[in-house]
């Protein structure tokens, strides 16, 4: 329990977790914990939905998120801006249905009161929001 808010060297995490090399240096995984190292795989394993989105969502949010000139190189600003919105709105979508997910899960959502409501009202936001999106996009 006294670790719990100490900051452990992610070299010592590495060591603990998965143990360490002949020479004591950390054995770092070579694969995702889920047993498939490629993304797109793992996403077409959780089925038709999963993988659909992958292959909607992936390019636009690699191009947004490494660096260099790729997102708006050749295009308009207001096809970065769509693009933008499009990565916050998929980030928010994933964050909360994570967010009722791991509530459920954990038994929080059924104890803190007004839980379903509050996760509504955010959802009605969000449909606020894409009003406001050019009917072009």
């Amino acid at each position: 329990m006294d670790r719990l808010n100490s900051k452990e060297p992610v070299e010592a995490l590495v060591r603990r977790l998965w143990g360490a090399k002949p020479d004591g240096s950390a054995k770092w995984t070579k694969f995702h914990w889920t047993g498939q190292a490629n993304l797109e795989e793992r996403a077409r394993l959780l089925g038709v939905e999963f993988h659909d989105a992958y292959r909607q969502i992936y390019p636009i949010l690699s191009s947004l998120v490494h660096p260099g000139p790729t997102a708006y190189l050749r295009t308009s600003f207001e096809q970065f801006e769509f693009h933008v919105g499009y990565a916050y709105f998929y980030t928010f979508k994933h964050a909360h249905d994570a967010t009722i997910l791991a509530a459920n899960m954990l038994g929080i959502a059924s104890r803190v009161e007004g839980f379903e409501s509050f996760m509504q009202q955010l959802i009605e936001w969000l449909n606020d929001a894409m009003k406001t999106l050019s009917p072009k996009q």
